[in-house]
């Protein structure tokens, strides 16, 4: 039982004995005639004063902590209520309570309510807690000329491992270490012949104490894959022979199958074609278990980059196509393109994340017509059937996409990122556009290290970029 003491308009009043049901948090409305609510104040275990001026109310019960409905309550213990219409990345629902009663004016006894509030709490939006603050950014120094970044890894527990490319400038690009935390990368001095002008590229993964290292040779114009401890040390080289003159764009371990996703380019000035292969240790070959068209590439032609290749959850991004469903299986690449994720799409570049509580969110990128936007963010709830648009301005480019707690962090489309927070606990509501940041590179790479930094390689401009996240 709570006595509900007569407070301000009603000092004199004398106090009430009220019934309600048991419960953690309450929050206390008072009523117009036609139910509209004309203010609001929060009862809970840790307050012991609840102002009543002697009209109608209506009390809404709820089993959880007061933090857990996550209001922005003031000094006085209320909160504002704003209009239905209130943008949902500044307001949103009230959660629906367990239980609640309404007192009618003067000496009434409560009603235990029946049935449903949904559309009584439809009616107005309470203000959402604020985005947490924007992260700092520090550059990398020391990364010769000003490729892109190609890949960039944890190995071990203080370290970064990372290469970019000469991308068509008199300076080579180079492979590095990278101390977590420090500003001044390190050349691996093993592998600095390999940096060659004008153009070289690399990709990598990480095997355990060892990394595996494509490199672009410019004498033999192919592809040589070396095999290095963690000091740097060669252990293996193999001069490996590809199909046609490509770039590595992604590689990695699947069983005992390395897997690279390539642009090949094609002759004549047509534009590159999107390439997969796997690598024959027999005979030192790439063997193509999957290609694009030309008429896909030229759909694409000016708004290419990278498109998803997902093996945790088992997603692949087509060129001017959807994203679907694949599976790998005896060096065999199959592809479920009657599931697409998003049917009939022709996406050119595509992200895709799942956060813990199994939202899905999607950015895509593709050619610019007129009356369509160019990019876009896509999410589901889990379960749901149908993605829905979670942005209406395009933010992302459709390049990267990664999970950092309950953030959200997207490539920009003017070397930017936007930053966008889920609130797992209200699973209903689409994830909030938080911040737009200038950070200088066309974000390829989003890099988690802990709860409260991430590193990003960018696509241009031979940079890596810390992101510190106030703690």
């Amino acid at each position: 039982m709570i006595a509900l003491a007569g407070l301000a308009l009603a000092a004199c009043a004398p106090s009430r004995d009220l019934p309600l049901p048991n419960a953690r948090t309450y929050l206390i409305f008072e009523l117009e005639e036609d139910d509209t609510p004309r203010d609001v104040h929060v009862y809970d275990a840790a307050t012991r004063q609840l102002p009543y001026y002697g009209g109608r109310l209506r009390v809404l019960a709820y089993d959880e902590d007061l933090a857990a409905l996550m209001l922005v309550i003031d000094d006085d213990r209320t909160f504002d209520l704003l209009p239905k219409t209130a943008p949902i990345d500044d307001a949103w629902p009230l959660v629906p309570p367990d239980r609640w009663v309404d007192v009618p004016a003067g000496s009434g006894a409560p009603v235990e309510g029946q049935g449903s509030l949904d559309t009584w709490l439809a009616t107005f939006t309470v203000a959402r807690p604020p985005c947490a603050p924007r992260p700092m950014a520090r550059n990398v120094d020391g990364i010769a000329g000003e490729g892109g970044i190609n890949f960039l890894f944890r190995w071990g527990p203080d370290r970064l491992f990372l290469a970019n490319n000469a991308h068509m400038t008199a300076v080579p690009g180079g492979i590095y270490f990278l101390p977590i935390g420090e500003t001044q990368v390190e050349p691996i001095a093993s592998l600095s012949h390999t940096a060659t002008a004008p153009r070289s590229g690399y990709q990598a993964y990480i095997d355990g104490n060892e990394a595996r290292v494509a490199v672009a040779d410019e004498v033999r114009n192919d592809w040589d894959l070396y095999r290095i401890d963690l000091e740097g040390k060669i252990l293996e080289r193999i001069a490996t022979e590809t199909p046609g003159r490509q770039l590595f764009k992604s590689m990695t371990l699947q069983g005992d199958d390395i897997i690279v996703r390539s642009e090949r380019y094609s002759p004549r000035g047509a534009p590159s074609i999107d390439v997969i292969e796997r690598f024959e240790p027999n005979t030192k070959t790439w063997a193509p278990i999957y290609s694009s068209t030309i008429a896909d590439a030229r759909d694409c032609d000016g708004a290419e980059g990278q498109k998803i290749f997902d093996f945790d959850h088992g997603l692949i991004g087509l060129v001017s196509g959807s994203i679907y469903p694949f599976q790998l299986t005896e060096g065999r690449l199959d592809i479920d393109t009657s599931a697409a994720l998003i049917p009939g799409a022709k996406f050119c570049r595509t992200a895709y994340v799942r956060l813990s509580d199994g939202t899905e969110v999607i950015a895509f990128g593709r050619p610019m017509v007129v009356g369509v936007e160019p990019s876009g963010l896509l999410w589901r709830r889990a379960g749901e059937p149908h993605f829905e648009p979670a942005d209406d301005q395009a933010r992302v480019s459709g390049d990267v996409l990664e999970v950092f707690g309950n953030r959200i962090i997207g490539s920009g489309n003017s070397r930017t990122i936007a930053i966008y927070e889920h609130t797992p606990e209200r699973p209903e509501i689409r994830p909030r556009f938080c911040h737009e940041l200038g950070v200088g590179i066309r974000t390829t790479i989003v890099l988690p290290l802990d709860d409260h930094t991430i590193v990003l390689g960018g696509a241009d401009g031979g940079r890596v970029v810390y992101l510190d996240f106030p703690q």
